[in-house]
């Protein structure tokens, strides 16, 4: 299980250091990575979101017990940490980046080869219902906050109108809508079309990590130590816990569901939460940058622990 957890969070350091390789030697020349960032955040990271929810089995989303605790333990994390974020004086944009980066999982990219090696072929289900949830709700509430929070100067009327023009032309926004709109109505897409989504989309992972490492390597401020600690805990620790606790609220959950709703708690930070990063400038991205990077660090001491207290707790069966 230890092997599966290294090999599934190796490519996030690989891609992260390969980035931070290309600026400090100039491999990929000047405005690479903004040119990289807004690939991901106008291009392929909608498309992704698309046809990830597109392709859903709709099934899945009748599950109100599993979308209550996957959605309910990352916005019961969010709104924690977006209110202590406050209280300790950060300002809004640098907290919602805080609060995403503490409840928004690594969820495919991390967590769904870590579930289909540890609880087996029956948590891919699951997992893709979490997946679909966190890129529709968590990360379109992030962007929406992002917005309003920007607008906020002009009052709230003007600065709400103002934030809902952007939502409503922004890319993962109606990628996500889209999605949900075609897994509802049943839209069965060509292959040909299907096969150049997903390729598109595939790159998102890749040039997310890269673009996160030619940041790091900037001479830019760093962020403080107590506020990384803080992102940190939330995720590693607050939102695993969140989920666990929440599943005592629902009986007769079946036992693989419990595990992949707790493991894709337990995931870093998505290498998609530097878009909402970016999108509230220099600051806000050094915090999602600095929150991916070391929560995938600390994903190396974390999984192991929670793998062994859902072996231990009697609610579930660990796959060989």
């Amino acid at each position: 299980m230890i092997g599966a957890i290294l090999t599934a969070l190796f490519p996030v350091f690989a891609l992260v250091v390969l980035g931070f390789a290309c600026e400090k030697r100039g491999w990929l020349g000047q405005g690479a990575e903004p040119a990289l960032t807004r690939f991901v955040a106008q291009l392929s990271l909608p498309v992704l979101t698309f046809v990830t929810l597109a392709t859903i089995d709709p099934h899945g989303l009748e599950a109100p017990a599993l979308i209550g605790v996957a959605l309910g333990s990352s916005f019961a994390v969010y709104a924690l940490v977006f209110v202590v974020e406050r209280l300790l004086r950060s300002d809004a944009s640098s907290a919602n980046v805080t609060a995403l980066s503490g409840s928004y999982s690594n969820s495919a990219f991390v967590g769904l080869p870590v579930c289909l090696v540890v609880l087996g072929p029956e948590s891919l289900g699951p997992a893709a219902v979490v997946i679909a949830l966190n890129a529709a709700f968590v990360f379109g509430w992030a962007v929406l906050a992002g917005e309003l929070v920007q607008h906020r100067h002009g009052g709230l009327a003007a600065g709400s109108r103002a934030a809902l023009r952007q939502v409503g032309t922004n890319p993962l926004i109606i990628g996500a809508v889209a999605g949900v709109l075609f897994a509802l109505l049943g839209v069965q897409m060509p292959a040909a079309l299907l096969s150049t989504l997903q390729t598109l989309g595939s790159a998102t992972a890749a040039c997310a990590l890269v673009a996160i490492g030619m940041f790091m390597a900037r001479p830019v401020e760093r962020v403080r130590n107590q506020l990384a600690a803080r992102g940190l805990l939330a995720k590693l620790v607050l939102h695993p816990l969140m989920a666990f606790a929440m599943l005592g609220l629902v009986p007769d959950m079946p036992a693989v569901w419990q595990a992949t709703l707790v493991l894709m708690a337990a995931m870093p930070t998505a290498a998609s939460a530097y878009v909402v990063g970016v999108q509230a400038g220099e600051r806000g991205s050094r915090i999602a940058a600095t929150l991916i990077v070391f929560s995938t660090l600390g994903a190396m001491v974390t999984l192991p622990v929670v793998l062994a207290v859902l072996g231990q707790s009697g609610l579930v069966a660990l796959a060989d």
